[in-house]
C-alpha cells in the first residue's frame, strides 16, 4: 500500500497488543549519498539494498536527467560514473530538499544551466543559505523569496574555498563537500560561526567520499576535500534508524518486546536513538545486525538534545507519553520547517489524544506518564508525523482518525503493509 491518491483520511483501530518484528528499511541518507558520490566516480559502482522510496527515486530521476546511467535490478543499482551535462528538462525533486540541496552544489560547480522544483511541501522549503554559499562562488541565482523554484546558472566556482551558514540544515554542506570532488584541485568548506546542525549527516559524507577513495580533512569548523577525482565503490546499504525509531516507541508505550533487524553497531545517522531510549529505561541489546527492544519496568523522563537528530523528534515525543516525569527534547525549533510545522503539529496532536505537551522556547515539553485518546488528528501530509500518529492510534482508547494522511512512501513505502501484518487495523476512509 503506497500513497493514497485520493482518499487521505486514514482510520486507526486502538487498544492493539503484541511483539513487532521489524526490517529497518534502507537508510534514505545513504541511499541519497550512494547514488550522488557514484555519479561523479570514475567507473561503475553497485548499490546493494538501495531505497526505494519516493525522495530516493526523486535523486533517480535527477540524476537521469543530467544523462547519468543508471540501471536498475531489484534493490540493486549499477550507476555509470560520469561528468555531468546540464539537464534536459527542468529537475524534479518531488518532495525532496536531500536532492535539492545536494545536487545544486554539485551541479553548479562546472558550466551548467538549471532549475529545480517540486511538488507542494518542497516549495515550502528554505534555500536560502544555498543560493548565499553559490552566489558567494559566483554563482547566479533565482528562487522564489528563498523558497524554489531554484534556477541555478553557473561558469563554474570562482573560488576553491566556500563560507556555508549551516545554521538550519547540513545538507547543502553535503553538497559542497562532494561538488568539491569535481574540481581536481581540491576545495574547502568553512562553517560560518562554526555552527553546523545534523552534524552526523555530514560525517557520513565525508566517510563515503573517502570509500570512493577521496580525502576529506575535517578540523574545526572547517572541511578540507583534498585533489583527487572520486573512484567506483560497490555499496550495501545499512537500515535506516530514524526509520526504525517508531517501532522502539511502540515499545516504551505499550512494553511489547520489539525484534529490528538490517540495522549495522556503528555510528550511523539517528543512530542515537538507541542511547536515547536506553536513558529512558528501555532495554536494548543486539545480536549480531538485530536490535532486540523491551521495557522492563517504568520509563522514567529525560533531558535529550536533538540537535543532531531533527527526524527522531516525532518517535521521541510519543515514547515521552509513556515517561514518568517531564521530557524535554532540546534544541528542536528547526523542525517547523521540514515537510510540515513539525513541532507544531506534534504538540496540537498529541493534545487532542489527551498528553501534557507544549513548546518551550527551541524545546518541546512532554509530561507523562498519559493514557492515549482516540480522536481526530491532521497529519499535516508529513510523513514522520503520520508514522507517529498511526502507532499512538494503534495504543489509544477508541478510534483514530488521521486527516492529510498517505504521505509514509516518501521515506517508507512497505510501512502500511508492516503495520497491518503486526495486527494493526487500518481503514482508509
Amino acid at each position: 500500500m503506497r500513497m493514497q491518491e485520493l482518499n487521505r483520511v486514514l482510520r486507526v483501530k486502538g487498544g492493539w497488543r503484541g511483539d513487532l518484528d521489524y526490517v529497518a528499511p534502507p537508510s534514505k541518507s545513504y541511499s541519497h549519498r550512494s547514488l550522488l558520490i557514484s555519479a561523479i566516480s570514475e567507473g561503475t559502482s553497485r548499490i546493494i539494498n538501495l531505497s526505494k522510496c519516493e525522495d530516493v527515486e526523486s535523486t533517480l530521476g535527477a540524476l537521469k536527467n543530467l544523462g547519468v546511467k543508471v540501471e536498475l535490478h531489484g534493490n540493486e543499482a549499477l550507476v555509470e560514473g560520469l561528468d555531468f551535462k546540464s539537464p534536459s528538462d527542468i529537475i524534479d525533486c518531488g518532495g525532496s530538499a536531500s536532492t535539492l540541496r545536494m545536487l545544486a552544489p554539485i551541479v553548479a560547480a562546472r558550466e551548467s544551466y538549471a532549475v529545480y522544483t517540486g511538488n507542494e511541501s518542497l516549495l515550502r522549503r528554505p534555500v536560502g543559505m544555498l543560493e548565499e554559499a553559490l552566489r558567494s562562488l559566483g554563482v547566479e541565482t533565482h528562487s522564489n523569496h528563498g523558497r524554489p523554484p531554484l534556477t541555478v546558472k553557473s561558469r563554474g566556482f570562482s573560488s576553491n574555498t566556500v563560507v556555508v551558514n549551516a545554521s538550519e540544515s547540513s545538507q547543502h554542506v553535503s553538497g559542497f563537500l562532494i561538488a568539491g570532488t569535481r574540481l581536481g584541485e581540491g576545495f574547502t568548506v568553512v562553517l560560518a560561526n562554526n555552527i553546523l546542525v545534523s552534524k552526523p549527516y555530514v560525517d557520513l559524507t565525508v566517510s563515503m567520499l573517502r570509500m570512493h577513495g577521496v580525502e576529506v580533512k575535517a578540523q574545526e569548523g572547517v572541511f578540507r576535500v583534498e585533489p583527487g577525482r572520486p573512484r567506483a565503490f560497490n555499496h550495501y546499504v545499512p537500515g535506516d534508524y530514524s526509520l526504525a525509531a517508531i517501532p522502539l516507541a511502540m515499545v516504551a508505550v505499550s512494553g511489547c518486546k520489539a525484534t529490528v533487524h538490517g540495522l549495522v553497531e556503528e555510528p550511523q545517522p539517528d543512530s542515537e536513538i538507541v542511547e536515547m531510549l536506553r536513558a529512558m529505561g528501555l532495554k536494548i541489546s543486539w545480536l549480531g545486525n538485530t536490535l532486540i527492544a523491551e521495557r522492563v519496568g517504568k520509563l522514567r523522563a529525560c533531558v535529550l538534545d536533538c540537535s543532531n537528530t531533527p527526524d527522531l523528534v516525532p518517535a521521541l515525543a510519543l515514547a515521552a507519553t509513556a515517561a514518568e516525569g517531564e521530557t524535554v527534547l532540546k534544541n528542536i525549533s528547526r523542525i517547523e520547517i521540514k515537510e510540515s510545522a513539525r513541532a507544531t503539529l506534534i504538540v496540537e496532536n498529541l493534545s487532542k489524544m489527551g498528553v501534557e505537551t507544549f513548546l518551550r522556547g527551541g524545546d518541546l515539553v512532554v509530561k507523562g506518564p498519559c493514557k492515549l485518546k482516540g480522536t481526530v488528528v491532521d497529519a499535516g501530509r508529513d510523513h514522520r508525523i503520520e508514522m507517529m500518529l498511526i502507532a499512538a492510534g494503534a495504543f489509544a482508547e477508541g478510534e483514530t482518525t488521521i486527516v492529510n494522511a498517505g504521505s509514509v512512501s516518501k521515506s517508507n513505502p512497505g510501512f502500511y503493509d508492516w503495520i497491518e501484518k503486526a495486527g494493526v487495523e487500518l481503514q482508509w476512509a
